[in-house]
């Protein structure tokens, strides 16, 4: 009976390492929602000024 109970144990460790993995693998191959555009100018002031609103102001300003 120990060992039924050591079988099922690792079985069920080895299900639970694999959901994990499965887990981290999903979301390390996801894009992010929402990414700035990538351009060569650089990042000043007036540039993010004129920048439009990303998806987090606009979600701030709806709640």
């Amino acid at each position: 009976m120990f060992y039924v109970i050591l079988f099922l144990s690792l079985i069920f460790a080895f299900v639970l390492l694999f959901f994990l993995w499965l887990f981290i693998w999903a979301f390390t191959m996801t894009e992010p929602l929402y990414s700035e555009p990538r351009t060569n100018e650089p990042q000043t002031a007036a540039n993010l000024a004129l920048r439009p609103a990303n998806l987090k102001d606009l979600n701030s300003v709806a709640s």
